[in-house]
């Protein structure tokens, strides 16, 4: 249950007291998703932002303005330590960007943006992501060894493989898998082959022959 301005909760018949909202949409109720998609599709409509929106973040930093200026019409703040700035260019020497502000503060400049779990950089290079999702998925990988240790069947451990692992591997692969490198790939690669090693045990022979064993794994590389 929520209005504009108030919110309250409702159990097995019973209300909660109203509160006023400070800002936001309320989360994990039904129609909130709703709500969200009504006021981010205003942020267009009433100004002249020509940026795409993904989900909620903003990626482009033109008309701040403009973008301040809706946001206390709806009776929003926005936040500028949650934000920085990002300049992304291939000329071999960039042009001179003015620091953008939002609030009169100056938005940090950064060469790294996590974006919905996504690193992006201003040369558009991946080995920013590749490295975090090493290191989350080889972490992982300990995991499975123990549970090896414990004599957990091979349908099992593969199955936490795909289930545990592989998402970790694959996570956004459309948006940075065609600017792999080829070290990158390899990278990717050998998190499936020492998932092969730790699961087949004594039967690991050859990384081919393992794969044909362990049919349902499988790591986009």
């Amino acid at each position: 249950m929520f209005s504009r301005e108030n919110q309250g909760v409702r159990y097995q018949g019973e209300t909660s007291d109203w509160i006023k909202l400070n800002g936001g949409v309320p989360q994990g109720t039904r129609i909130g998703p709703l709500g969200f998609v009504t006021m981010v599709n205003d942020v267009a409509s009433d100004t002249s932002l020509t940026s795409l929106k993904y989900v909620d973040d903003l990626t482009m930093q033109d008309h701040l303005d403009e973008l301040e200026n809706w946001a206390a019409v709806n009776h929003m703040k926005l936040n500028p330590e949650k934000c920085a700035s990002m300049q992304v260019s291939f000329m071999k020497h960039s042009p001179v960007q003015q620091s953008p502000k939002i609030a009169n503060v100056t938005l940090q400049t950064v060469e790294v943006a996590k974006i919905l779990g996504v690193h992006i950089r201003p040369d558009l290079k991946w080995d920013s992501q590749i490295a975090e999702m090493l290191k989350k998925a080889n972490g992982r990988l300990y995991l499975l060894k123990l549970l090896k240790r414990f004599k957990l069947p091979m349908d099992d451990l593969i199955t936490i493989f795909s289930g545990f692992v592989c998402p970790l591997a694959e996570y956004a692969a459309p948006v940075w898998h065609p600017g792999l490198t080829a070290k990158e790939s390899a990278a990717l690669e050998r998190v499936q082959r020492r998932a092969c090693k730790i699961i087949l045990g004594n039967q690991y022979t050859q990384y081919d022959e393992a794969l044909e064993l362990c049919k349902n794994i499988h790591i986009v590389c």
